[in-house]
């Protein structure tokens, strides 16, 4: 799938539940309220739909550009895609500052944009991926302050690794890298008798106020959350509860999703790469080493904390592909200082670049695999019609502010998002009770695509007969109401 097609794409194929909440935020900012501290969605019950969620920088920035552009989702998708590639351009600029060969410079990058989760995401609504945009940035000019040391560069450390933790909070652990390599450094920890950074407790102050920015917005999401009665963005912790839970999840990921990281050849690489730096620490580029030391130690922990999600979260991994772009970079600057121009680097250089080749052919592969319509990752051909019933809302003469019941799925704002309506997502197999009290609300119409729905006793005296279709979407207005 070519990343110009995607601007014309709906959310869709695996996540578009997580795509279209985030979507969702966006297109009410423009059309509810521009009130940065009060995101919703359309999935609003009976109340507003305000809700907690990471920081909404860039739902907020779409619904800019849906105000002064009008509405067009590839708004959304290009601001993605320029943060990430900024990201991505960094990751280079990285390289170049410890590998003086270019070509060489250029694998770890390559490396990393050969991953088919990073592509399915790079032009899409997960704030994972604008968060590793930014991160990749904070450490471009993190690692750039021992040239050029000056407040500029340390105002956009500050600004890009702040943002980034907020809208992903699994970036802290580059927080944390930073903060204990400046003290290693004040102690002479890193180069010998030498500091490599300056002033190393005003950039730590700096991390420090950053993090309790992203630790003050957590908490007031949370907040949100309990006052307004809302729970669509997870909030939460999710770790296994005993070691067979951990070998069940580990078995379920493996067989998902480990496929999808990387190409199986790269999958190898890393271990095996991580036990070749472990071997070799003491000839390795020490500050790249302690990097990718702590990026591990931190990925585990996150890992752990999180591991649940991980079963059924691909994206959960693009905020820690920092471990593998800095542990290919100190692997390429060991070898091109220890092997440069002989024979068996020539021989290294020509293999990596075949299975780089290779990589990008499966991940071109994936990415149609993806979007196909027969992806058994997630059954999404079913809402395809979902996709243009916009238009066919406006000609029944439904207003958007009127609270619908929508009857589609498990996701709360899926269907919700594309009628451009508000009110109760629920799935086809919702219970009775659930049904009655929704309905004491008095909602104005009933939209699904399963047509036994109607037949329900506590539906059938509760709704008039159908008042339109579109294809598989059918809508029924509710009595007295």
């Amino acid at each position: 799938m070519l990343i110009p097609q995607k601007f014309s794409e709906r959310p869709q194929s695996v996540h578009m539940w997580a795509m279209c909440d985030r979507a969702s935020v966006a297109r009410n900012y423009a059309q509810e309220s521009m009130n940065f501290f009060l995101p919703r969605t359309n999935m609003t019950k009976d109340g507003e739909g305000i809700t907690g969620l990471e920081f909404p920088l860039m739902n907020y920035a779409a619904a800019i550009c849906y105000k002064v552009f009008g509405f067009h989702e590839g708004w959304y998708r290009l601001l993605m895609l320029l943060l990430v590639s900024a990201g991505v351009i960094a990751m280079y600029k990285i390289s170049t500052f410890f590998v003086s060969n270019k070509l060489v410079a250029m694998i770890p990058p390559l490396i990393m944009v050969s991953s088919p989760v990073l592509i399915y995401y790079l032009a899409s609504f997960i704030p994972d991926a604008a968060s590793l945009g930014c991160i990749l940035l904070a450490w471009y000019f993190f690692l750039k302050l021992p040239e050029e040391d000056n407040w500029w560069r340390r105002i956009a450390v500050f600004v890009l690794i702040t943002l980034g933790c907020l809208m992903k909070i699994t970036s802290l652990i580059t927080v944390v890298v930073m903060a204990v390599l400046l003290m290693l450094d004040y102690f002479k920890l890193i180069e010998k008798d030498k500091q490599i950074f300056k002033r190393q407790f005003l950039s730590v102050g700096l991390l420090i106020l950053g993090s309790l920015i992203t630790v003050a917005w957590y908490k007031y999401a949370s907040w949100l959350n309990v006052h307004y009665n809302a729970g669509v963005f997870l909030m939460r912790s999710m770790t296994p509860h005993s070691l067979n839970e951990i070998k069940e999840t580990l078995k379920k990921i493996n067989e998902t999703w480990i496929p999808f990281y990387f190409y199986k050849v790269v999958l190898w690489m890393i271990p095996i790469g991580l036990l070749f730096v472990l071997a070799l620490a003491k000839k390795m580029n020490r500050l790249l080493l302690l990097i990718t030391l702590g990026l591990w130690l931190g990925t585990l922990g996150f890992f752990y904390l999180m591991m649940i999600q991980f079963i059924s979260h691909d994206y959960y991994i693009l905020t820690l592909l920092p471990v593998v772009f800095f542990q290919f970079l100190t692997i390429a600057d060991f070898l091109n200082r220890k092997v440069s121009g002989s024979l068996i680097g020539k021989g290294i250089l020509i293999s990596t670049i075949v299975i780089l080749l290779l990589a990008f052919n499966c991940n071109r592969r994936h990415q149609k695999f993806r979007n196909d319509d027969t992806c058994w990752l997630f059954e999404w051909k079913s809402y395809r019609d979902y996709f243009d019933v916009e238009k066919y809302v406006w000609s029944l003469g439904i207003d958007r502010h009127e609270k619908v019941i929508a009857i589609s799925d498990m996701s709360p704002n899926i269907a919700l998002y594309f009628l451009n309506l508000k009110g109760w997502s629920v799935p086809p197999t919702v219970g009775d009770d659930e049904l009655k009290e929704i309905l004491s609300h008095h909602p104005k119409y009933v939209v699904t695509i399963d047509s036994t729905q109607a037949n329900r006793e506590v539906l059938k005296n509760a709704i008039g007969p159908l008042i339109g279709s579109h294809g598989s979407v059918l809508f029924y207005k509710v009595k007295n109401n």
